[in-house]
């Protein structure tokens, strides 16, 4: 009963495990075979030089898997990619984020102040790492382990509006005693 089925899929376009991944991923894949291409390496050779798995590598180019920030950085160097990784970065990381909320993520990520009002429960920005963990795992319908360290990975990489030079954002939490 804790699944989303097929059928449950088409009627409430939710993403069940085999659909599509998100096209970020997808696009991002993509430029890197192309630039591995260009450079004339094999799956095989890239990951060693970038010290990543084959299979890592693999993911990343066919978009099962999105790409982590050290990934991004060492691929640009290696494959003289001029920043064409680096831009869809952004991208790659906000699409880890669930569908509804990745509109606001792009929103807030621009913003020079915000004000809060949380009566239930820690705001994602403030939240540890346990306590996001803990939300994520009760899900219902429950996520998969990898979505969960997706949706974790984003959330948690949200946290640097909180220590940005500039603009500084002004911040304001105002959480009830149960949310505490």
């Amino acid at each position: 009963m804790g699944r989303t089925t097929p059928r449950e899929c088409e009627t409430t376009g939710r993403r069940g495990p085999d659909k599509e991944r998100p096209a970020a991923w997808s696009a991002y894949g993509k430029l890197v075979r192309l630039f591995r291409e260009r450079a004339g390496l094999t799956q095989q050779a890239l990951a060693e030089t970038i010290d990543y798995s084959l299979e890592q590598v693999a993911s990343v180019e066919q978009g099962r898997r999105p790409a982590k920030a050290a990934f991004t950085e060492a691929a640009e160097r290696v494959l003289e990619a001029g920043g064409a990784l680096r831009v869809l970065k952004g991208d790659v990381d906000r699409a880890k984020l669930p569908l509804f909320f990745q509109d606001f993520a792009s929103l807030e990520a621009e913003a020079v102040s915000r004000f809060s009002y949380d009566p239930k429960l820690v705001p994602g920005l403030l939240q540890t790492e346990a306590y996001a963990r803990a939300l994520l795992e009760a899900h219902f319908p429950p996520l998969e382990e990898e979505a969960i360290e997706q949706h974790l990975t984003a959330r948690l990489a949200r946290q640097s509006l909180l220590t940005r030079g500039n603009p500084c954002v002004v911040l304001s939490f105002v959480l009830e005693e149960g949310a505490l």
